[in-house]
């Protein structure tokens, strides 16, 4: 999860100063269909299809 967005989070839970947040847990979307698709450009990064499905990219093990 190398996307995750520390500062919008602690913006968004307004943390004060001596807080701050130093990690997070991924959580689905009841019903959300998935599928694994290969990394196109080392593009990690997930995004949703023309049917609103989440495509989750993967590296090869090879």
């Amino acid at each position: 999860m190398g996307a995750i967005d520390y500062v919008g989070i602690t913006e968004l839970l307004k943390l004060s100063e001596n807080h701050k947040a130093l990690s997070a847990v991924a959580l689905g979307v009841i019903g959300e269909k998935s599928y694994e698709v290969s990394i196109n450009d080392n593009d990690v990064k997930y995004f949703k299809d023309n049917e609103g499905n989440l495509c989750v990219s993967q590296r090869s093990l090879e």
